[in-house]
């Protein structure tokens, strides 16, 4: 009797259902006459009802039936075994979904995320390489915004047939410095060798390539660069990343124009062995001072300073040569502050978190500086301070400040032990930071009656952190483009900061056709700024048509022509130059007349070399124009490349290049058509009118037309 129960609970009968409509069969052999759901032990249906109704066989429909009975926890919870198993089955759950039904929303989603991305920067920069090639391949205007658009096509494309597409159609546009040091960053061969062997529109710079082959752990690379006898040339690139560690903002990496993560050490054992295998090269021996090892092996410097204090490190840490994050995390920390003390500290923290750590090794350095010290004792354990106490001196206020700056659970006994050690509180006490309330208790019957500790800093209390935190959410909403979010934040914010025109043009940058719909209620809003401060030239930059066509009938009377030509020029994007030059013919002869020698200034300081490309091919720009500006930048291979380029192109102004020959060749057409109009419309006013012929009329009546006979010319006599 208890087996019979069993049976019936564990067994799934197929209920006898309505007539339903049928699915259209999926042919597959393979799964023919394959049932996927278990068989009742009887071979019959249930007298009770069935809450689910599983799929017979292929050839049957599958549905899912409740049926309106009730039915026991136990025939649901073996109900719910059967649903995730049946979702489990990828067959199975893609049969289910042809039952749901399909709203229109599933397309606007296909083309809300085919047109999320507008520019090629962040295409590139999230990976979706593919997107960005099926727009331009369907002629859609896509910006690419600076050289940087360029940049991370080298970097982040590493198919090379994807790679060569770009290239074949951007050709003019691979023209920035620092191609060769992305793509050694990418990892191709291929494509490092592509821009090697690139003679036009010019040969490209290899700045920092071999330094960029070792940072990377690039050996194949290097072998490359080496083989082909690649000039060395490399700019000091840690002193910059020593800047901008130390907060120097306006010393940061623009002189290079490369992102931190391109700059900073990838692995250090591939960066490393790339380092020996350069250090032992022939090519090298030659050049002087190209590590720039000095007197002292602690105040070597350069781009390869790192590599040689690393193996210093390596020696203290021989057991974690395995652990290539310990290790890389270390070789950047050297990479980035090798003058300045925070970066130190680090280092120091950083070596001190090895568990295995011999703290003798650490302090057999003779040369103990400040910074030493400090990281010593606020980040040293409890079982190494008795050693450390004894290496150094702890008389200086200095070491009671990072003593009582402590956060750890040992902190109050640190501060004991130093205590009992010799050291000393300084005087007069002066309200000094205690962090740990231990240290405070152990402390406060020492001090003078009536000292306190310095109370800790409450920055929501302060106008200028809660600025910065209304600018950050700004910055965030500019991003995720709620307008909710938007109003609140004017409500709430307005104290602080107003919504000013850097996040505008944030939104108007991204130029998809959301936020577009975003713009409108921003400008539609009471702070929006005035038509007089809008800049054209921040709108064209963001390469949108949407955005310019939208911001062109909002102001007409700012948009004239010479203003419109004059922020295309500006803005250095020259595929939607030529989209409104030839939608709007007549921006040719105003570009004619509006490039001159300061705008020719202008892109050379802003670096839109293919725009001045472009200018040049198309005769926009004269030779002395052209030229003279440019004599301050010779000091840069590009530019200098770019001169040369236009010496030729004066010099032989007959050549022409493809790309010009189909734009020739429909504005010729054009003047044709134009001319042959012009052809007719005299002959027709200068031709007179011809008399009709007289009508004879015959006797039956009729009329008949009389004809003149038409002379033929006499032949001439053979004679």
């Amino acid at each position: 009797m208890v087996d019979s129960i069993v049976a019936q609970q564990t067994t799934v009968s197929v209920a006898k259902t309505p007539k339903v409509q049928e699915v259209p069969k999926i042919p597959n052999p393979q799964r023919d006459n394959i049932r996927f759901g278990p068989t009742p032990v009887d071979g019959s249906g249930s007298k009770g009802g069935s809450s689910l109704c599983i799929i017979h066989t292929l050839n049957e429909s599958t549905t899912l039936e409740y049926s309106s009975s009730c039915y026991s926890n136990t025939n649901r919870i073996m109900d719910k075994k059967y649903i995730i198993l049946l979702f489990k089955n990828i067959y199975l759950r893609e049969q289910v979904k042809k039952f749901f039904p399909k709203p229109d929303l599933v397309e606007g989603l296909r083309v809300y995320r085919y047109d999320h991305w507008h520019t090629a920067n962040q295409m590139l920069e999230y990976g979706y390489g593919g997107l960005l090639l099926d727009k331009i391949n369907r002629g859609i205007v896509v910006p690419f915004q600076g050289n940087q658009a360029i940049e991370l096509i080298c970097e982040k494309v590493t198919d090379y047939d994807m790679f060569m597409q770009f290239y074949n159609l951007k050709r003019d546009a691979f023209l920035s410095k620092h191609l060769v040091s992305c793509a050694i960053k990418g990892g191709n061969v291929r494509i490092v060798q592509t821009l090697l062997d690139q003679i036009t529109p010019m040969t490209v710079c290899t700045d920092n390539a071999y330094v960029m082959a070792v940072y990377h752990g690039r050996l194949d690379v290097l072998k490359l660069l080496i083989e082909r006898k690649v000039e060395y040339c490399a700019g000091d690139i840690s002193r910059s990343l020593q800047l901008l560690d130390s907060g120097w903002t306006s010393n940061d990496l623009s002189c290079y124009g490369l992102r931190l993560d391109t700059l900073t050490i990838r692995d250090a054992t591939d960066a490393m062995a790339a380092f020996n295998f350069l250090k032992n090269s022939k090519q090298f021996k030659s050049i002087p001072d190209v590590f720039n090892q000095g007197p002292d092996f602690n105040e070597r410097k350069g781009n390869f300073g790192p590599f040689v204090r690393y193996e210093e490190f390596l020696k203290r840490h021989p057991h974690m040569l395995d652990n290539r994050p310990y290790l890389t995390e270390y070789i950047r920390l050297l990479q980035s502050g090798s003058s300045f003390g925070r970066s130190k500290l680090q280092r120091i923290k950083h070596e001190l978190s090895d568990p295995k750590l011999n703290i003798q090794d650490l302090l057999k350095d003779k040369t103990t500086k400040w910074y030493k010290i400090r990281a010593l004792i606020k980040c040293g354990s409890l079982d190494d301070m008795p050693a450390i106490i004894r290496s150094i001196d702890i008389g200086g206020p200095e070491v009671f400040d990072e003593a009582v700056s402590r956060k750890d659970e040992n902190a109050h006994l640190v501060v004991e032990l130093l205590l009992s050690s010799g050291m000393s509180i300084p005087q007069p006490w002066r309200r000094r930071k205690v962090d740990s309330d231990k240290t405070w208790d152990l402390l406060e019957p020492l001090l003078p009656h009536g000292s306190e500790r310095e109370p800790q800093r409450d920055s929501s209390n302060h106008y200028v952190d809660n600025r910065k935190e209304s600018s950050r959410r700004a910055n965030v909403i500019c991003k995720c483009m709620s307008l909710e979010l938007f109003f609140v934040h004017c409500r709430q914010y307005t104290k602080y900061s107003q919504y000013d025109h850097d996040h505008l043009y944030s939104v108007i940058t991204n130029g998809s056709a959301q936020s577009l719909e975003f713009v409108k209620s921003i400008v539609q809003h009471p702070k929006f700024p005035t038509k007089e401060s809008i800049c054209l030239t921040k709108i064209a930059s963001s390469g949108s048509i949407l955005m310019i066509d939208y911001f062109k009938s909002l102001y007409p009377l700012c948009y004239t022509d010479r203003a419109h030509s004059r922020a295309l020029l500006e803005s250095g994007q020259v595929d939607v130059l030529k989209h409104y030059i030839t939608k709007q013919p007549k921006l040719k002869r105003i570009l004619s007349g509006l490039v001159t020698r300061a705008y020719i200034k202008y892109l050379l300081t802003e670096n839109h070399m293919e725009m001045f490309l472009y200018l040049l091919k198309k005769g926009y720009l004269e030779y002395y124009n052209g030229l003279q500006s440019t004599s301050a930048y010779k000091k840069d291979p590009i530019w200098k490349g770019i001169i040369l380029f236009a010496k030729d192109r004066y010099n032989n102004p007959q050549e022409t290049d493809d790309d010009d020959d189909d734009e020739e060749d429909e504005d010729e057409e054009e003047e044709e058509e134009e001319e042959e109009d012009e052809e007719k419309e005299e002959i027709i006013k200068i031709q007179p009118k011809r008399k009709k012929p007289e009508a004879k009329q015959e006797p039956n009546g009729t009329t008949k037309t009389k004809m003149k006979k038409i002379e033929q010319p006499k032949k001439k006599s053979k004679k």
